[in-house]
């Protein structure tokens, strides 16, 4: 199955059909909008994409939770440990002057249990305008580390419902009530650890910053405030768009979205309760560049890690296993045995 990924400027695609006059409050509401109701046409080129057998993700039961304030069903899938044989496969060039990769994995499905100890659960969260199958090898990677992994489609996206994304809060609360479903239907081995990529990760920090339930955040190429970087989406994916339009929608989002000020910025639930934090960079990352992922290492707590890939963009950094394995599975194996 092929996955292309290259929706990180769908957040401002949908506003592509529009001229003249464009009031905040309007482009403020088309930022929320949930992703997955925009045609899939307006998504710029892809500059990422992988391929992997067919089918192989619907060996994990799709399950949905209903929420109910704002209702949506949250669809997610639960991956055991097993000794899935993952191979992951990497080709990069350059195109138009644009860096662009291709993941080529494969692994065993139904495979059988890992050699060793069960270790916790990692939540795994997509990008804007992704969904959860983006996040399948970073599920099958750690369940071959006795690791359960928790493929979430957050809400919008994907297979979820939901008319409107939260930039955070809203989806925190969505996470808060699918790990205590979980636990209900039989408690997920601890510890909880939330591991995310671009959106995802900006979650993860939340998440783990509002819930004392979960342990720690690993954030890949997470953002530190969401203005500047929805501007800097702008200038990388359409830059031909008027900045101006593009900022005062992006500072009217916390009013559409009911949020105080500076609610929808990641620093700003790291200042109420500084968390443990894997923070991982991309060197040649323009969206969430390696200076502002430091911000977010200053705020996080004591113990935090950055880590630096270099020659990465934002888009494939979430696949560089070979980069990223070693100090993922060092990251998690210290927090398994504090535990």
């Amino acid at each position: 199955m092929w996955r292309r990924l290259g929706s990180k400027g769908i957040l401002l695609a949908g506003l592509l059909l529009l001229a003249g006059c464009m009031p905040s409050r309007f482009v403020a509401r088309r930022f929320a909008q949930a992703p997955n109701s925009y045609p899939r046409w307006f998504a710029p080129e892809p500059r990422v994409v992988f391929d992997y057998r067919d089918g192989l993700v619907t060996n994990f039961p799709l399950r949905h939770l209903a929420v109910a304030v704002p209702p949506a069903r949250i669809a997610h899938r639960v991956v055991p440990p097993a000794d899935y044989r993952l191979e992951v496969r990497t080709t990069n060039w350059v195109e138009h002057g644009l860096q662009k990769a291709r993941f080529d994995f494969d692994a065993t499905v139904p495979a059988p249990p890992p050699n060793g100890v069960r270790k916790g659960t990692v939540f795994l969260l997509h990008g804007y305008a992704l969904d959860l199958e983006t996040m399948v090898p970073w599920a099958l990677w750690l369940g071959e580390r006795g690791w359960t992994a928790v493929l979430v489609d957050l809400r919008g996206h994907g297979q979820s419902t939901g008319k409107q994304v939260g930039f955070g809060p809203l989806e925190a609360s969505d996470l808060d009530r699918l790990l205590a479903d979980l636990d209900a239907r039989g408690p997920l081995p601890r510890p909880i650890v939330a591991l995310g990529n671009s959106y995802g990760a900006s979650l993860a920090l939340r998440w783990a910053a509002s819930n004392p339930g979960v342990d720690s955040a690993v954030a890949i190429a997470p953002y530190a405030e969401l203005v500047p970087t929805i501007d800097r989406l702008r200038g990388d994916y359409v830059p031909w768009m008027p900045r101006r339009w593009v900022v005062a929608g992006a500072r009217q989002l916390p009013r559409v979205l009911g949020q105080p000020p500076g609610e929808l910025d990641t620093t700003t639930p790291l200042a109420r309760r500084a968390v443990p934090a894997l923070l991982l960079a991309g060197g040649a990352d323009v969206i969430a560049p390696p200076g502002e992922v430091g911000r977010l290492r200053c705020a996080a707590g004591p113990g935090s890690r950055l880590h630096v890939v270099p020659g990465a963009s934002h888009e494939s950094l979430p696949f560089r296993f070979p980069e990223l394995a070693e100090v993922v599975g060092q990251w998690l194996d210290g927090r398994g045995e504090r535990q």
